[in-house]
This record gives C-alpha cells, structure tokens and sequence, in this order.
C-alpha cells in the first residue's frame, strides 16, 4: 500500500462526522421552521393531536377487551361452580397450588433456556 492513501479509521472518522453535521443542521433547520412557520406549527399541532386521539382510541378499546375477557373468565370460574365441603376445598385449593406451581416453573424454565435471569 502506499503511503499516500487513507486509512480506514480516517475514512470511518469522516463519515461519523459528516453523519453528525448532517444530524445536527437538520435538527437545526426543524427548530427554525417550528419557530417561525405559522404553518408548519399549525400542522405540528394537528399531527399531535391526530395521534394523541388514536392512543386514547387504541387504549379505550383495549380496556374494554380486557374488561370482556376478564367477565368471560368469571362467568366460565362460576359456570364449572365451586366446590361446597371443606375435602373438596382442600383438594380444589392443593389441585390450583400445583398447576400454579407448574406454570411457575415453566415460566423459570423458559427464562433460563433464553438466558434471562431476573433476580
């Protein structure tokens, strides 16, 4: 190689730099035109409104979805009925402890396999 080409790092350095320039005169340019652009202004506002609309729509809708599911698994909870005799309590609340203890460690066995651990 000769002397007189560039170096990689030089090249890369360059390029960050016009990268950043080109970041910072468009931040520069957005600021002027909100500032004193009635128009552009005008529109910043409806754009924001626009989508502060669809979030409350979206959460709305959301809600009632998972207030629908929640009624949905009430009235299956109270369609199986529950159990009356105290045995039957007892083998009702030990046979949900176990499945509870299952999913447990199912969801600890599924962190560990992707390498998440929490603690």
């Amino acid at each position: 190689m000769s002397s007189n080409s560039p170096r990689t790092s030089t090249i890369v350095i360059a390029s960050i730099g016009t990268i950043v320039t080109g970041a910072l005169a468009y931040a520069i340019y957005f600021d002027y035109r909100r500032r004193h652009d009635v128009d552009f202004r005008r529109n910043l506002k409806r754009e924001s409104k626009k989508q502060a609309k669809v979030a409350k729509v979206e959460a709305e809708s959301s809600k009632k979805q998972e207030r629908q599911e929640l009624r949905d698994l009430v009235d299956e909870a109270n369609e199986e009925g529950f159990p009356t005799d105290a045995d039957e309590k007892e083998a009702f609340f030990m046979q949900e402890v176990g499945q509870g203890e299952q999913l447990c460690q199912q969801s600890t066995s599924i962190k560990y396999l992707d390498g998440k651990q929490e603690g």
